[in-house]
């Protein structure tokens, strides 16, 4: 659970809309980062084990 606050321009019918917001996430299970839908690179901050 995680909550979250935003402007009124990130908004399509009072709902957050995360094309607008275009949030960079980090998956741990490839250690890789990713935008809403799309791949955006490695993480190049760790080493494989």
């Amino acid at each position: 659970m995680w909550s979250g606050y935003t402007e009124k321009k990130f908004l399509t019918h009072d709902k957050p809309d995360m094309k607008k917001i275009n949030p960079l996430v980090l998956t741990m299970s490839d250690n890789s980062y990713r935008t809403v839908g799309d791949y955006a690179g490695k993480d190049r901050g760790r080493e494989e084990t």
